[in-house]
């Protein structure tokens, strides 16, 4: 058995806060491996817009190589949707597009 007790096993997450310089994103670590971004724009459904992604990429990029995180939670701030997409008040969209391949390996 790996959890003593039940009380245990549903415990809550212990979340640090690691979204140091982050706007668009909430970046959180926990002590059991997990690490958690949370778009934060509910204001606008969590549309992404290139600052939203470069963020996203840092926090993930940081979880890849952190030998303690074993699972990353992708999730959307607030109750409307998880992400409506990217945001088309942002006429440079594309910009962030165009950023991914530099980090796929």
């Amino acid at each position: 058995m790996i959890y003593p007790d039940e009380a245990m096993l549903y415990a809550p997450v212990e979340w640090h806060d690691c979204s140091e310089g982050f706007e668009d994103i909430r970046y959180e670590k926990s002590t059991d491996g997990i690490a958690k971004i949370t778009i934060n724009r509910p204001q606008v459904r969590n549309a992404f817009r290139p600052l939203t992604v470069k963020e996203m990429i840092q926090a993930l990029a940081d979880a890849r190589y952190d030998d303690n995180i074993g699972v990353i939670i992708l999730t959307g701030a607030g109750d409307k949707a998880f992400c409506s997409g990217g945001d088309r008040k942002c006429v440079v969209i594309t910009a962030a597009i165009k950023m991914i391949p530099a980090y796929i390996t």
